[in-house]
């Protein structure tokens, strides 16, 4: 049955055009409250931001595919509604912060619905140029959405462009309606009239939403520090603990205080007091940035900040916060020509299964503030546990590099193929090697340590382990590839982090380091470690490192289901997974069956030793 789309006269045509501009302001309005509750709402638990990304995307298509097959039933009001629904499908492509497969799932209705327009004339030249005229704009809308979106002349010709491609390349009987070029322009006008009309309804309330989130901002965040207020860090630490909890996954809150801050006050006047929270606030911030965590400061009180550390163990994050608290007992802040020191007390917990509210979370980590005040300040103190990161500058210290092998288990002899390097200092009151817990060696003299080591190893290649700070720094990258270059230098050499710099100091380090043949590893991955921010650093690193010890806690069924995952990402990723912490001939055999497992270490092949004291 074929029906003739008519040319509307000027009264019905421009009721139509209200009616549209009407419905659409409407979808507008409720789509970004959707939005906005996917993306931008704290308070909106992890699974339900899942739910409402998902529920986009059904509602722009879903609407999108109603309004066209209406338009395929309707007479007089066809245009109108294949207008509308053309709309509904090219707005939801402008969406902000969605992923490449949800844009991909979008574009894909768009052409589904497109194609069933063309449906009898899919082998002609104007479909074919039609679908790569809509390819380019997919792109330079993938590209571009937000500068096209947030400006009316842009968003005018995007407009135009598609409404033009649409149009135009129909056939004359397109989906039972017959057209003619006539019809053709009057429905080009009224989406463009329409898209004009909405845009600049759109880019008002965007601009409003920007006022009422600068309000918002300055509410929420301290003016002198530029750090997090304390309303803001009690709304955030509640979606963080729900969310942690509903997804079973970590969360480490860290509360510390400036030491005998009452004492700068007093001394130096509150305006060097407020010198020194600023500059404790900017090293508190430029730390974290490097780890990728800047937007996570709070200050909570006069001197008091907080900081929260979503999907994140204690142990993981207690390397950032020994730099954070070694910077600031190293730094000197100066005021009118005047040099003020100062130190930090930290506490630290992480959620546990019987907490109920994030409250009884927050208390230990406040409780274990208090107990570094009590053991003298300048301490970090994590559950009950005081953590000995200060030197005894009186104590004479010895540094050497610990050596302990990593082997090809997939070939029949397991060869050596590198040397994992950790270091040891050695107590002279005990007269035993031990872990330091924060050795403050500079680059020069690890390298002295590292030439030292391979004077005695049987194999030239080296995994040596650096701060995440360390590995951001171009000088000593500088000094690494110079060593390498050396005559003394190892035949190959890996850099290993156990924490995740962000991606931006990932991709331009790495640039530096490959160009020298310096392999990147990214050390104690877990079941607990966030895939969601080590997939994309994968195009810059050469290996992951799953550490048995780090995963004492979790059962066989779950090492089991997460060491498959990781070894098989790495394959697919074309990078090295290597399985640490091996104890014992069950372990290895254990590996084994799961599969995609080549390397192996662990005191099973070898325990860690000295290969000449430095």
């Amino acid at each position: 049955m074929k029906m003739n789309m008519q040319l509307v006269s000027l009264g019905p045509w421009i009721t139509q055009l209200i009616v549209a501009t009407f419905f659409i302001a409407g979808f507008v309005s409720y789509y970004s409250s959707l939005w906005r509750k996917a993306f931008k709402d704290r308070t909106t638990a992890h699974n339900m931001q899942i739910f409402y990304r998902i529920a986009l995307i059904v509602l722009g298509i879903g609407i999108g595919l109603i309004l066209h097959i209406t338009g395929y039933i309707a007479n007089s009001n066809a245009m109108m509604y294949h207008n509308v629904g053309l709309f509904v499908l090219f707005f939801m492509l402008f969406d902000d912060q969605i992923n490449n497969f949800e844009f991909a799932i979008r574009g894909l209705g768009v052409f589904v619905i497109w194609t069933m327009h063309h449906m009898g004339d899919l082998t002609q030249f104007t479909f074919w140029g039609s679908v790569i005229i809509l390819v380019v704009m997919l792109l330079l809308i993938r590209r571009y959405h937000n500068k096209i979106r947030y400006n009316l002349l842009l968003n005018s010709i995007t407009s135009a462009i598609l409404s033009f491609d649409f149009w135009l390349t129909l056939p004359h009987i397109s989906a039972g309606l017959t057209l003619n070029y006539g019809i053709a322009f009057e429905a080009i006008l009224m989406f463009m009239v329409m898209s004009v009309f909405t845009s600049e309804y759109y880019i008002r309330q965007h601009k409003q939403e920007l006022h009422n989130d600068e309000m918002e901002k300055l509410a929420s965040y301290d003016t002198l520090t530029n750090a997090k207020s304390y309303s803001l860090y009690q709304q955030d630490s509640v979606a963080m603990f729900n969310n942690a909890r509903d997804d079973d996954q970590p969360l480490t809150l860290v509360a510390l205080d400036v030491d005998h801050f009452k004492l700068v006050n007093d001394r130096y006047g509150h305006l060097a007091g407020n010198r020194v929270l600023v500059g404790i606030a900017t090293m508190l911030r430029d730390t974290l940035r490097q780890y990728g965590y800047s937007h996570q400061i709070y200050r909570t009180g006069g001197e008091e900040f907080n900081i929260a550390f979503p999907n994140q163990t204690p142990e993981k994050v207690m390397p950032i916060i020994t730099q954070c608290w070694q910077s600031i007992r190293e730094n000197v802040f100066d005021y009118n020509g005047q040099s003020i020191k100062a130190t930090i007390s930290v506490g630290m917990t992480s959620l546990r299964i019987g907490d109920k509210t994030v409250d009884e979370t927050y208390k230990r980590a406040d409780d274990n503030l208090y107990t570094s005040k009590r053991n003298g300040r300048d301490i970090i103190t994590i559950d009950g546990k005081v953590q000995h990161v200060r030197d005894n500058d009186d104590q004479d210290k010895t540094y050497a590099y610990f050596s302990q092998g990593i082997y090809d288990i997939s070939k029949p002899d397991q060869p050596l193929i590198n040397n994992a390097l950790s270091i040891r200092q050695y107590d002279h009151v005990r007269e035993k090697w031990i872990k330091p817990q924060a050795p403050s060696l500079s680059i020069t003299q690890r390298i002295d340590l590292l030439r030292d080591c391979l004077v005695n190893s049987h194999k030239l290649c080296a995994t040596l382990y650096l701060s995440v700070p360390q590995f951001n720094d171009v000088r000593v990258a500088a000094q690494l590839i110079a060593f390498c270059n050396s005559v003394d230098g190892p035949e190959s050499l890996a850099i290993a982090l156990d924490s995740m710099p962000s991606i931006d100091s990932m991709k331009h380090m790495s640039e530096i380091y490959r160009a020298a043949n310096i392999k990147i590893v990214i050390d104690k991955i877990t079941v607990d470690t966030d895939r969601g921010r080590l997939i994309p650093a994968m195009h810059y690193i050469n290996g992951i490192k799953f550490d048995l010890a780090e995963n004492e806690d979790h059962s066989e069924t779950e090492l089991r289901r997460s060491i498959s995952n990781w070894a098989k990402m790495a394959l697919e990723q074309n990078v090295d997974f290597i399985l640490s912490g091996v104890t014992n001939q069950q372990q290895v055999n254990w590996a084994r069956k799961i599969g995609n497992i080549f390397y192996m270490q662990g005191d099973y092949f070898m325990k860690a030793e000295l290969p000449i004291i430095a």
